[in-house]
C-alpha cells in the first residue's frame, strides 16, 4: 500500500480523468489523448463528440482513465478506466 501511495504521489495522481480515443477499436495501440477533465461525465462527452466529428466514427472507440501516468516502460496506466 505504501508503494502504491508513493507511486501515486510521485506521478501526480489528481483524480482527474483523461480522455483516450482509439482510431480503430481493433487496434488499441493507436490512440490519441484528447485532454484532461475534472469529471468522468465531461471526459465521456468530449470523447463522444470527438469521435462523432471524425470521418469514420464507426470503427473508433474511447476510454476515460482516472489518475493516469506513464511508467518507466512507456505504458499508460490509470487507476480506473470507464466508458
Amino acid at each position: 500500500i505504501l508503494l502504491m501511495l508513493a507511486t501515486c504521489m510521485l506521478a501526480g495522481c489528481s483524480g482527474q480523468w483523461e480522455g483516450i480515443v482509439y482510431k480503430d477499436k481493433r487496434d488499441v495501440s493507436v490512440y490519441e489523448r484528447i485532454g484532461v477533465f475534472a469529471t468522468f461525465e465531461e471526459c465521456r462527452e468530449a470523447a463522444r463528440l470527438h469521435i462523432a466529428s471524425q470521418s469514420n466514427p464507426a470503427i473508433m472507440d474511447y476510454e476515460c482513465g482516472k489518475s493516469c501516468f506513464s511508467n518507466d516502460q512507456g505504458l499508460f496506466i490509470c487507476s480506473e478506466t470507464r466508458k
